[in-house]
């Protein structure tokens, strides 16, 4: 895949709207040059206002020209896509260190720490006194001095990143890229009082975010660790802030002076400019014998550090608009993780090869128990009961006459023939009787027909409070013959 005149080779890193692609641009006679890609994700319409802050960032950092601080080379625009191509870093962040140091149980020397200090105070320096063609100060301040903005390469520098939230001059910037008031510009962890407060900063907000990492690269700790990023702001506005010393027994009180002096809450009493932080370093470097060579042998001795995504990490995209960017921590600090990938080591063959191995026994098991089960691990139940059998009525007794007759007497010989009907209808009930036990869940009722006399009609007699039409009662049916309702 071909940007313009640059042919992205593979990605690096990625954020919420950008993605950095390693690349290489091809020339004449064969030459070629490793450089980095950042464009605007496909998945965000490029609105005005992030081309404008995309194009802020390249027109701002292209006149930073230091060997401490990462160059930008082209900004262009290939069919509505627009990039810029910038220097190639390769190393590791300050995060990724910290992260190796904790992990090893290891502190850095102290002559590293305030080289790495002092380097990243000489790109401070030289950005804020930048200025213009017509000699107008640029007023840079960068806003974001983090770990992850700081990398250490693999020969012993020093570089600063991305200055895509920095503040500049009204004549450097345009409308569209301007801060709005109150908006809370950086990470959480790593702001100035001024800074969450909405005040106006200035250079020496970013001495005090420097100082932030310097005692966390002295110390290998989260200076203001907190459950949540409202407790984080409350500690950097208010709460005391202990000298290194307290937590590292070697280093001297000319350090803790230093870092006293970073972290003041009032700007005015803080170092007037990264220029004269860098004088205060210099001779606390030599003497504890520190440069890109100590750097270099130090990280070695670390060996393989572990990164995020490919050789240039960079954060979350810089030119997103009044958004607060949380921190990228450590992954043990579950609070602050919420701007990283957690990217899950692979499983080893070995331990696929074991969990496979571990896996066929009890697959063995199951499969045996699931053959045997019927023969020996279900016991036999009783059968369940029967259900009773329906009595089904004689067709004599539906075709019996009904003792409730409309004539005023009956014959004797018809009162005999009823008679001996219901001697029939009651053995063939008794044959065919239910079970005790299903006959219990039955209602039964005794009817009593009583012999035909001369003289009126008799009704069935009918026992205690028993409905008059009960079931078992026979029923007068319209056409004058009887039935028993069920």
């Amino acid at each position: 895949m071909r940007v313009g005149r640059y042919r992205l080779v593979e990605d690096i890193g990625a954020g919420g709207m950008a993605v950095v692609s390693r690349a290489v641009v091809d020339g004449y006679q064969g030459f070629s040059r490793e450089i980095v890609v950042k464009r605007i994700s496909s998945s965000v319409a490029p609105t005005e206002t992030l081309v404008h802050l995309l194009a802020t960032e390249a027109r701002l950092s292209a006149k930073l020209l230091h060997p401490n601080i990462v160059q930008v080379y082209d900004f262009d625009q290939v069919d509505g896509e627009y990039y810029i191509a910038m220097e190639l870093v390769d190393g590791v962040t300050l995060l990724e260190l910290l992260r190796a140091l904790r992990a090893q149980k290891r502190q850095p020397p102290v002559g590293v720490v305030c080289f790495i200090v002092r380097e990243v105070a000489r790109a401070l320096a030289y950005a804020h006194a930048l200025t213009d063609e017509q000699g107008r100060p640029l007023e840079i301040v960068h806003r974001d001095v983090t770990p992850s903005n700081i990398m250490v390469t693999d020969f012993g520098g020093v570089k600063l990143l991305d200055f895509g939230i920095a503040k500049a001059a009204a004549h450097v910037r345009s409308d569209q890229t301007q801060t709005q008031i109150g908006a809370i510009r950086g990470k959480i962890s790593y702001l100035s009082p001024e800074q969450i407060l909405g005040h106006q900063v200035d250079r020496r907000s970013d001495i005090f975010s420097l100082g932030i990492v310097f005692s966390e690269l002295l110390t290998t700790e989260k200076l203001f660790k907190s459950p949540s990023d409202f407790e984080t702001m409350r500690r950097i506005r208010e709460d005391a802030i202990a000298p290194p010393s307290t937590r590292r027994s070697d280093l001297s009180e000319e350090i803790d002076a230093i870092v006293g002096k970073m972290l003041a809450r009032a700007p005015e009493e803080r170092f007037a400019s990264c220029a004269e932080l860098v004088d205060a370093l210099t001779p606390l470097t030599r003497r504890w014998q520190g440069d890109g060579v100590a750097l270099r042998r130090f990280v070695a001795e670390l060996g393989p550090i572990s990164k995020a995504m490919g050789t240039l990490v960079l954060p979350t995209p810089s030119f997103d608009v009044a958004v607060t960017r949380v921190d990228p921590v450590e992954p043990l600090e579950l609070v602050e993780e919420r701007s990283q990938t957690v990217l899950s080591a692979p499983v080893p063959p070995r331990g696929r090869l074991l969990r496979w191995a571990l896996s066929w026994p009890a697959a063995w098991i199951l499969a045996t128990m699931a053959v045997l089960s019927p023969a020996w691990l279900i016991r036999e139940l009783p059968p369940a009961p029967a259900p009773a059998p329906r009595v089904a009525k004689p067709a004599a007794a539906l075709s019996a006459p009904s003792l409730a007759t409309p004539d005023a007497a009956q014959a004797p010989s018809t009162a005999a023939a009823t008679a001996a009907t219901a001697t029939a209808t009651a053995e063939a009930a008794t044959a065919t009787r239910p079970p005790p036990a299903a006959a219990k869940l039955r209602r039964r009722h005794k009817i009593i027909t009583l012999p035909s006399s001369p003289g009126p009609s008799r009704a069935p007699v009918r026992q205690g409070n028993e409905p008059p039409h009960d079931r078992g009662a026979p029923l007068m049916a319209p056409d004058g013959t009887s039935s028993t309702a069920r």
